[in-house]
């Protein structure tokens, strides 16, 4: 017998980077930021931090995460899909979702104001810090599942705030 799960799809409102800070201590890249939600490696010497899921107001959730490069190359984070340009000019966390399990819903990136292609690249021994807002889900959704292209979901992260 076949099941087929279906997730209605929602949209998401805006999302960010911060600047790359590259560190003078190397060495310090190897430990994920105190407080993480969870560590993934992407690839050797990569990694994804969940760093807060937190409902912002009664009708936004924002997420931060971050990509720590430890190689001696420059890296982009379009590689795993987080990141994609769909209108050719601005580039969005398109690959970024979040998952309501209890709900079977799917939140979605949609408009950006990430920046211009070649803005987003990690530099050798760096990180970059990104952040989206979504659409949140109903009040009683305590945790989520965020899902990144060619990464394993990261599941019951919870949502911090009212």
């Amino acid at each position: 017998m076949t099941r087929i799960l279906g997730l209605s799809i929602v949209t998401l409102c805006t999302i960010s980077v911060s600047g790359y800070s590259p560190s003078s201590d190397p060495a310090s890249l190897a430990v994920p930021q105190a407080g993480s939600l969870g560590v993934q490696e992407l690839a050797s010497g990569v990694r994804l931090e969940i760093l807060e899921l937190k409902r912002v107001t009664g009708d936004l959730v924002h997420l931060s995460f971050a990509v720590v490069n430890e190689t001696a190359e420059e890296v982009n984070p379009r590689t795993w899909g987080i990141v994609a340009n769909l209108d050719h000019l601005d580039d969005c966390a398109c690959g970024v979702s979040l998952l309501d399990l209890t709900n079977l819903k799917r939140h979605r990136a949609g408009n950006s104001n990430i920046g211009r292609r070649g803005t987003l690249n990690v530099a050798p021994q760096s990180r970059k810090e990104f952040w989206a807002q979504y659409q949140a889900p109903p009040a009683e959704v305590t945790t989520m599942t965020i899902q990144v292209p060619d990464a394993r979901p990261f599941y019951d992260v919870p949502v911090e705030g009212r």
